[in-house]
């Protein structure tokens, strides 16, 4: 069950963050969207600053530094999700590679199935196969049928949930992508920064469950 949910569901498909996708296509409307109102944001402290009416936090000699960090990252941050997408991909096929039935669990023992043939094992039968053998041992299997059935019905419930859970997350990485030209202009203004550090927060703990999952 975990190959499977890995190969469908834990890898965030190259898909979702090329340069040809609807994602993109969208992202390039938000960003339009974002740079008119960086310029909005730009003219308005302007203005507070020639009419004497701005606040500290908008003095635009503090602001300034934010304003040109942030008309870079609100052009790129298509790039920079995608990066952290495929940066989230890698370090998980590095911890299963490493402490898979490939690297340390293979030399603990060997394993039953493969991660690889697991997760095409209802196409090639091999979870058939294995099923099978297993009922041929008439004295053991009676013996552990229930715990068998309850442990198999409890994986199988939460992995029903997790499977959920996984495709909402896809769903939401890429509308996280999409607004970020948006997240990025908010990270300029002092009084809306706090929705910037909740995207990142956000976006940071839904990549980070591949390797943590995997681990």
């Amino acid at each position: 069950m975990f190959a499977f949910i890995n190969i469908n569901y834990l890898q965030i498909e190259h898909d979702i963050t090329a340069n040809d996708s609807g994602t993109y296509k969208a992202w390039e409307q938000v960003r339009n969207i974002a740079n008119v109102l960086f310029v909005l944001v730009f003219l308005y402290i302007i203005y507070t600053e020639i009419t004497g009416r701005n606040s500290g936090s908008y003095n635009i000699k503090r602001i300034l530094p934010k304003l040109i960090i942030g008309a870079i990252f609100v052009n790129i941050s298509y790039y920079l999700c995608a990066a952290a997408v495929e940066a989230s991909n890698i370090v998980g096929s590095i911890i299963l590679a490493v402490l898979g039935p490939e690297g340390i669990a293979g030399q603990i023992g060997p394993a039953a199935i493969s991660l690889d043939n697991a997760a095409n094992g209802f196409e090639d039968g091999v979870l058939t196969d294995l099923t099978t053998n297993m009922l041929t041992k008439a004295g053991i299997i009676w013996v552990l049928m229930a715990p068998i059935a309850a442990v198999t019905i409890s994986i199988a419930i939460v992995s029903a949930a997790g499977i959920v859970l996984l495709i909402a997350r896809k769903v939401v990485v890429a509308m996280l992508i999409l607004v970020s030209p948006l997240l990025f202009v908010t990270y300029m203004l002092p009084n809306l920064e706090h929705y910037f550090k909740q995207w990142v927060r956000l976006f940071t703990q839904l990549l980070l469950l591949f390797p943590v999952i995997a681990f």
